[in-house]
């Protein structure tokens, strides 16, 4: 029947629609009925908050808990872990650190679920011993918080830590969950730790976690990043009911072992049994195409992007660009970026990079300069990509410009990459001894990779008394290493100091030099 004028919207029922509406990804429906609302309750706000943040409209959601706070209502703990999320994935650190202090002034700090939202979004902002702070100080640490932190860890490159704390885990009595194990198989592949990779494997049989689609695609991700991509096959093959995660995920383990033929059948395959690819899977298949004998290919799936309307995500953009650039496509690439209505971090890193790569260091410059002015933050790749490209256009004095600007104006903590093109800068204008006063600098000391860089410069460049510094830092920090040992050797043997040679050969034949593989993980 018709509604009578005079009949009062029920509340109730207008806030069971909003999340019915945001529940099933409807936005434009849930916004609508929300805001005719004449009386709005938490529940409401919840609702829209959380369908906003499940869409992965992050900024909204955001907004809305800015509006909602605006409008006098309090926050409780359910709203407020649906909220943080949001600041992670767009890593606004001031807006999260102002709803960890809104969570303490409402009192819900301690709550696990709010507790563990911060530990995740601390993660996602970089802070990790904010993170790490806030996980001591959880009174009763359950499952997600253990995995919230692994995970943290080695999506931040601290592998090291992530499987630390996933031992400490296990040795606290408590049984990882399929997360757990699918957060720490990424450290697991960073440090090649193979064999523990299938002890996690075995394990998650014996408990019957395997089944677990989210699982699946993590050890399809494992093992073909091992270069093992049969077993990543047969993990594939074993999922009885596939999804198009898993189907992406399979199509990203070609693509990552250069398996370009098996990774455009797998995408042709998901489609003939009925998905649709999503933006993922554009971005999974694309790196194969980056040759320029794959062009053809490339150009096809960039049609079907146009078609699909990917062409506004960001990523995809992105991977287009990439894979332009790789086929020597250049001025298609800068097409694209230029068409682009939003960039990210990594449009501009990807388009630097390709320039510097290509040897137009004053365009990738300019870019980095276009990047400043449109008032998007340089990371960590930004000044990879700057100092490898001043490194070989042979621009020494630039590329140190920027390895300072990036300690003094972004307060940027270099890793071992930059170190390394800092070494390369000096090298190659043949500065070695400037080189060695870098690495000796190194507070904390150069790692390995860093030291192995110069050592070969002095190959290059004919220098013996840097080498045999630069050998004895790394025998102190690994012993162990038969590679270093024998680039030594090869190195004295080109000088023709062979009573030199006949020592570090020596050496390795009495340690038997060989990679230790460690410990068991359960």
């Amino acid at each position: 029947g018709v509604a009578r004028d005079d009949a009062k919207p029920n509340v109730f029922v207008q806030c069971a629609l909003v999340d019915m509406f945001a529940k099933c990804g409807c936005l434009g429906e849930a916004r609508s009925v929300f805001e005719s609302m004449q009386q709005r309750d938490v529940a409401a706000w919840t609702a829209m908050i959380g369908g906003a943040v499940h869409a992965g409209d992050w900024l909204n959601a955001m907004s809305l808990f800015n509006r909602m706070r605006s409008e006098g209502f309090s926050a409780d703990s359910v709203i407020i872990a649906t909220v943080i999320p949001a600041c992670g994935r767009v890593k606004e650190l001031r807006a999260g650190t102002a709803l960890h202090g809104c969570a303490v002034r409402c009192g819900v700090a301690d709550d696990n679920s709010v507790s563990n939202a911060l530990v995740d979004m601390y993660c996602k902002c970089g802070c990790l011993e904010m993170a790490d702070y806030l996980f001591r100080s959880i009174d009763f640490k359950d499952v997600v918080s253990w995995s919230t932190l692994i995970a943290g860890y080695s999506q931040n490159g601290m592998y090291d830590a992530s499987v630390s704390l996933f031992t400490e885990m296990v040795a606290s009595g408590l049984k990882p969950n399929s997360n757990t194990m699918a957060s720490i198989l990424p450290s697991l592949s960073g440090l090649k730790l193979f064999r523990h990779g299938k002890e996690v494997h075995g394990f998650s049989l014996r408990h019957g976690l395997e089944q677990s689609k989210f699982l699946g695609s993590a050890f399809i991700d494992f093992y073909s990043r091992q270069g093992f991509i049969r077993e990543a096959g047969t993990v594939f093959e074993l999922i009885p009911k596939k999804d198009l995660v898993i189907w992406n995920s399979v199509v990203a383990a070609y693509g990552v072992n250069g398996d370009t033929d098996s990774a455009l059948c797998a995408f042709r395959a998901l489609q003939k049994v009925g998905f649709k690819p999503d933006h993922v899977t554009v971005i999974s298949v694309l790196p194969v195409c980056n040759h320029h004998s794959r062009l053809i290919q490339g150009k096809a799936l960039h049609a079907y992007v146009v078609r699909h309307d990917m062409s506004s995500i960001c990523s995809v953009s992105n991977a287009l660009i990439d894979m332009y650039c790789k086929c020597c496509c250049l001025e298609k690439g800068k097409d694209i970026f230029q068409l682009m209505t939003e960039r990210d971090t990594a449009t501009y890193n990807t388009l630097i990079s390709s320039l510097g790569k290509h040897g137009h260091e004053d365009q990738a410059i300019m870019v980095f300069d276009q990047m400043k002015r449109d008032g998007i933050a340089p990371d960590k790749v930004t000044f990879v990509a700057l100092l490898s490209c001043c490194s070989h256009a042979g621009l020494t004095e630039k590329g140190l410009h920027f390895y300072n600007s990036m300690l003094q104006d972004y307060n940027i903590s270099p890793d071992k990459e930059h170190y390394s093109c800092v070494v390369d800068l000096y090298s190659r204008s043949g500065k070695i001894d400037d080189a060695w006063k870098f690495i000796s600098s190194l507070r904390e000391g150069a790692e390995i990779d860093v030291l192995g860089c110069l050592l070969g410069a002095c190959r290059v460049h004919n220098r013996m008394d840097i080498a045999e510094l630069v050998a004895n830092r790394i025998f102190e920090k690994n012993p162990s290493d038969p590679g270093y040992h024998i680039l030594l050797s090869n190195m004295y043997a080109d000088a023709g100091m062979w009573s030199d040679v006949t020592k570090i050969r020596t050496i390795i034949e009495e340690r038997s030099l060989k990679n230790i593989t460690g410990n068991s993980l359960f």
